[in-house]
């Protein structure tokens, strides 16, 4: 059975809930005042699994007309399935007009439990984003 994944706009009221999940997923201390910062100020999205949080994503402006992926993360459970996706797609379509040109950097760079952030370059291809820097060990898009 497919379960069902209901997306939101993200608020800072939700703050805390990203701040654990963000522990949860990748046992490190999140910057809660960095998140609900962009929270508060760029489009971000909350994707939930019968009321429970199982992904997130936000951003921040790096300039007036770009936009900046800070984060996005799906549990280990619903990864696979579309929600990170859908999750990028909702944060696009929340783009003010302004906005011409989104980017990110992924890295494996980033401790956690596992030994390193898995790389997502085939996830961001995929979701047509090209690689314009990469360092080895992190690359952008």
């Amino acid at each position: 059975m497919t379960q069902v994944i209901n997306l939101r706009r993200a608020t800072q009221a939700d703050t805390s809930l990203v701040c654990e999940l963000f522990e949860e997923q990748l046992h490190r201390t999140p910057n809660q005042g960095l998140i609900s910062e962009a929270l508060g100020n760029a489009p971000s999205a909350l994707a939930f699994s019968n009321d429970k949080l199982v992904g997130f994503v936000y951003c921040a402006y790096m300039a007036p007309d770009i936009m900046e992926i800070m984060n996005i993360l799906v549990t280990d459970t619903e990864r696979a399935n579309g929600v990170g996706t859908r999750m990028l797609e909702f944060v696009e379509e929340e783009m003010p007009p302004q906005v011409v040109s989104m980017m990110l950097a992924n890295s494996s760079l980033y401790p956690d439990v596992k030994g390193g952030k898995l790389p997502a370059t085939s996830f961001y291809i995929r979701n047509g984003y090209t690689v314009i820097a990469d360092t080895g060990k992190t690359r952008i898009f």
